[in-house]
């Protein structure tokens, strides 16, 4: 009997062709079972990762003003492993950084252990992800007037002061604002007058008499006829008169960006004299801007523009008890009137001024013995009701202090 090729054998054995076909077959179709649910898998992973990544990123832009490089990327780790769970320990590549465009980026690289096409080769999945979070641009001016009478030496009122405006200068001068160059803070104590400096002496904007051995200049000066006593302009035609012989609160401090230097102008305040509010307005404006007599303040373009925001904080522990005087028909430059009612007109309308100049106004009356209608005042010279507060103990003030501090960073510099 001949004997069958083989190869015919083999094709007329169905059974046995089926049986191998399927288990040539068998093989890539479970590799793309095994692959679609591994990949299932992987999105799954992958959306947990986005998740935990937007959050880090998020969390970490709102302290990022107050750790430094190191410490953030520290805190953004921890929160990304705190959203991720147990997947956290398979990630192979963390950064932190700081985009070209003003962004914080988070990118995290990790790998997911297949369960099914391992079975081809491909023992894990790589995962990929960035989330971006739009850094704030926002620049702040602030400028403290601040009340430094004699009533301010009752109660540890001035002590509470200091306290109030030291922490509200930590407040906005973190070390991320600083480092960026973000934020400035001038002081302008007021009394009965304001101290400009005596190295302000030769400047074209003030007219101080030549001293002699009876009559020596302290930097303080008075006012010129109104409405200029009230305004920003026309130095060229009248001159800030400085008065020989007067003493006056502590020298003004200008619009800085050194902490340690705020900080100190703060710790200098001493009280004494009288209330004039007319003055202590007039030069916080004077100290935002951005032409004669003081130029560090932005431009109006640059505020127009919202790229930098100017505040005012007013605090007062009384009412005014004097005005500027009048010499005949002529305004005098000293403030020893008697005409607090004209003074409590102007007090309103250098607020309004203020204001008119696109700066944020916000007022604090400090203390028990202040009257209704000066409580009223310094409401109607607020930007609004929510910029007002009532302080009646050092630890009022602080507080209000404090949520103005909180409110500027919400509002400007985290915009």
């Amino acid at each position: 009997m001949a004997q069958q090729n083989p190869f015919k054998r083999f094709v007329q054995n169905k059974a046995g062709n089926v049986a191998m076909m399927t288990g040539i077959l068998l093989i890539p179709m479970m590799a793309a079972v095994g692959a679609a649910v591994d990949y299932s898998r992987v999105n799954s992973y992958s959306n947990a990762y986005q998740q935990s990544a937007d959050a880090a990123v998020l969390a970490a832009s709102k302290v990022r003003d107050q750790l430094s490089d190191t410490e953030l990327k520290k805190f953004a780790r921890a929160v990304f492993d705190a959203n991720l769970g147990s997947e956290a320990a398979k990630v192979l590549n963390f950064e932190l950084y700081t985009t070209g465009d003003n962004k914080l980026a988070l990118k995290a690289d990790g790998r997911v252990d297949s369960s099914f096409i391992g079975i081809v080769g491909i023992k894990n999945m790589a995962l990929n992800v960035l989330s971006e979070v739009q850094l704030p641009q926002g620049n702040i001016e602030v400028v403290l007037v601040v009340d430094n009478t004699g009533s301010m030496n009752s109660s540890g009122k001035i002590g509470a002061l200091k306290t109030a405006a030291k922490n509200f200068t930590n407040q906005i001068m973190q070390p991320r604002v600083v480092q960026e160059k973000r934020a400035q803070i001038a002081v302008v104590p007021f009394s009965s007058y304001v101290n400009v400096g005596k190295n302000n002496r030769n400047r074209n904007w003030i007219s101080v008499p030549r001293e002699s051995r009876n009559k020596k200049w302290h930097g303080c000066v008075g006012s010129r006829s109104y409405p200029r006593n009230l305004k920003d302009e026309k130095f060229g035609k009248e001159r800030v008169p400085g008065l020989l012989n007067v003493s006056c609160v502590n020298e003004m401090l200008t619009l800085s960006r050194n902490k340690n230097k705020i900080l100190q102008s703060i710790q200098k305040l001493t009280a004494s004299g009288s209330t004039y509010i007319p003055a202590g307005i007039s030069w916080g404006v004077r100290v935002l801007s951005s032409k004669s007599p003081f130029t560090a303040g932005a431009s109006p373009t640059n505020i127009a523009e919202r790229k930098t925001n100017q505040v005012m904080i007013l605090m007062t522990d009384g009412e005014n008890t004097i005005s500027k005087n009048r010499d005949g028909r002529n305004d005098s430059a000293y403030h020893n009137g008697r005409d607090v009612g004209q003074t409590n007109k102007w007090t309103l309308e250098a607020c309004t001024y203020a204001k008119s100049k696109a700066i944020t106004v916000y007022t604090v009356t400090f203390g028990k013995g202040l009257s209704n209608a000066t409580r009223k005042l310094m409401l109607n010279c607020a930007t609004s009701a929510d910029h007002y507060f009532d302080a009646t103990s050092g630890a009022d003030l602080d507080v209000a202090f404090g949520k103005i501090g909180a409110h500027i960073k919400t509002v400007y510099l985290s915009r």
